[in-house]
């Protein structure tokens, strides 16, 4: 009750888990690290020691997900909340300092273009790796596959057991130690995640109008990346480049 009233009514913004894997000395650039759905911070494990070693390097447990709050009530896990929480978390600790790039993974990217639209002047440029893009129903370029993936989606937002052991399996087949389990008090929260991040973005729209300098990076087969809405995207935004 007092979590909502604080945070839905008053609107205070959440604060974040920040995993500080590296604080340079006298660093050039901040590095932030958005991982995806379903996953925490540790999924950047392997990557950050390839990282610049004259940067602070932060990796972060996004709303709902990891050492971070768990909110359960209607609304708490759309892009803007989770951007809002990530400017707060930052700027708190003291770790929003120019130059800084976000990197973002799947749902992670998503966050990263919704920050930059809130704060442009808080951020030099975004990585988006991965980037779920989807258009409305309406919009939409390639209807078959992209009306496929959501109701994929859905169908797992409707049925717990399955939406667990998919995350287990990822877990310990795939990528061990990247991947949050799911227990009881994380499943409503990654649920709210999935639906109001994923399946009610509006990310396409960001993107056209952004002006921050934004990289995509995605595979021919990703299997979650729509590549035909990203590939427009370049047409209407000359920020962006796509590798």
């Amino acid at each position: 009750m007092l979590d909502k009233l604080i945070h839905k009514n008053l609107k205070v913004p959440y604060s974040l888990y920040l995993n500080i894997m590296r604080k340079g000395r006298n660093p050039k650039a901040t590095i932030i690290l958005l991982h995806g759905l379903a996953s925490t911070s540790e999924l950047w494990k392997a990557l950050y020691p390839n990282l610049p070693k004259d940067t602070t390097v932060i990796a972060v447990d996004l709303l709902g997900h990891g050492k971070s709050p768990k909110p359960s009530w209607l609304g708490a896990q759309t892009l803007t909340h989770q951007a809002r929480a990530l400017k707060r978390a930052l700027q708190s600790s003291g770790h929003l300092k120019h130059p800084i790039f976000i990197v973002g993974h799947s749902m992670g990217s998503l966050i990263a273009a919704e920050f930059a639209r809130l704060y442009p002047k808080k951020v030099d440029y975004i990585v988006l790796v991965s980037p779920p893009i989807y258009l409305p129903d309406d919009k939409t370029i390639w209807p078959r596959r992209e009306k496929l993936l959501k109701k994929n989606y859905e169908f797992l937002i409707n049925n717990k057991d399955i939406a667990t052991k998919v995350a287990k399996i990822a877990t310990t087949k795939f990528i061990n130690g990247a991947t949050q389990v799911l227990t009881d008090e994380d499943f409503e929260p990654l649920v709210e995640s999935l639906k109001l991040s994923i399946l009610e973005q509006d990310t396409f729209e960001v993107l056209k109008h952004l002006n921050t300098p934004t990289k995509i990076i995605y595979g021919a087969f990703d299997p979650l990346v729509i590549g035909k809405n990203i590939t427009k995207l370049k047409k209407y935004n000359d920020n962006i480049s796509i590798t």
